[in-house]
């Protein structure tokens, strides 16, 4: 039921937020994290800071369990900021998802149905996963191989992306 009612609202979401084509596909950088795991964050947080200084237009949205994620400091969100069938009512995960990224980074190798919400909902123009669960949410999806370290997702997306670059880097 769940799952039905998802794909129902899904059609009407997409189809009062439209996709819209502004940007140079490298201009502007998503990134999902599962905000749950402290132990990986200083790996990200440190390549995030890396785009950033290359002049990298970076916004974030992480998964946490505080009980009120609009009270903490970054943009968050939790379970409940959805409706039981995976449709968002919290304005940062409205925002987030209606905005028109370049560039959708999922830092997420768990099945987690929030965040495969906030992927397929999604504006952004190439989305990026890690090889495990929803793959088809992706249009480009890496495998970490058997080091299945955020830094060999790192190493592997940016060596990816800069084959698929034409002329310039994409990150």
């Amino acid at each position: 039921m769940k799952t039905w009612m998802y794909r129902r609202k899904r059609v009407q979401f997409k189809r009062e937020n439209p996709h819209k084509n502004k940007h140079n596909p490298s201009d502007r950088i998503a990134f999902l994290i599962d905000g749950r795991n402290p132990v990986n964050l200083k790996v990200i947080e440190d390549y995030i800071n890396h785009l950033q200084q290359i002049g990298k237009d970076i916004s974030l949205l992480y998964l946490t369990d505080h009980a009120h994620p609009e009270q903490v400091s970054f943009q968050a969100f939790n379970q409940k900021s959805f409706t039981w069938y995976y449709i968002p009512k919290a304005p940062v995960v409205i925002d987030f998802i209606q905005k028109d990224f370049d560039l959708l980074i999922n830092f997420n190798d768990e099945n987690i149905p929030e965040l495969n919400a906030i992927i397929d909902l999604s504006n952004a123009k190439f989305k990026i996963g890690v090889m495990e669960g929803h793959s088809d949410l992706y249009d480009l999806v890496i495998n970490p191989g058997q080091d299945k370290s955020w830094k060999a997702y790192i190493r592997i997306l940016e060596n990816t992306l800069d084959q698929l670059s034409v002329g310039k880097s994409m990150v």
